[in-house]
């Protein structure tokens, strides 16, 4: 099937290599025209944009197998998991997901309200005695 469609393939790939030369020679100019004291100017050899289109397809290929190998590894774990689950009777794994699932909550919700917090749409939050005496002037 894919010999079939072929000519479709080619053409979309070839459009995406010459798209990467595109960009990795506009990216080029950009940082050649930079001064020679900008701390932000790399030393990007010529040839590089050249080589772009090329490694691109090699890591595309680099990177089949390490998701064929992911993908066996996620199948083998969702083979053995609950048989682990049968033989260890004891929840060991749910306190440890659990502080797993805190640390990770905790620094997302200190990020979010840094971001907050710069941006200046933080509020700070209501205690609750105001919220009980809001609700018995509500009642």
């Amino acid at each position: 099937m894919l010999l079939q469609s072929l000519h479709c393939c080619m053409g979309t790939s070839s459009f995406i290599l010459f798209f990467l030369f595109v960009c990795t020679w506009y990216a080029y100019r950009v940082n050649d025209r930079k001064n020679t004291n900008d701390p932000s100017k790399r030393a990007y050899a010529p040839l590089a944009c050249w080589r772009a289109p090329i490694v691109v397809p090699i890591l595309l290929l680099v990177n089949i197998p390490v998701f064929l190998v992911g993908s066996l590894a996620f199948g083998i774990f969702l083979i053995l998991f609950p048989f682990a689950l049968l033989i260890f009777r004891k929840p060991i794994l749910i306190p440890m997901l659990q502080k797993l699932m805190l640390k990770i909550g905790t620094a997302l919700l200190e990020i979010d309200i840094r971001l907050l917090t710069k941006v200046g749409l933080y509020l700070p939050p209501i205690p609750r005695s105001a919220l009980s005496s809001l609700a018995r002037i509500i009642a």
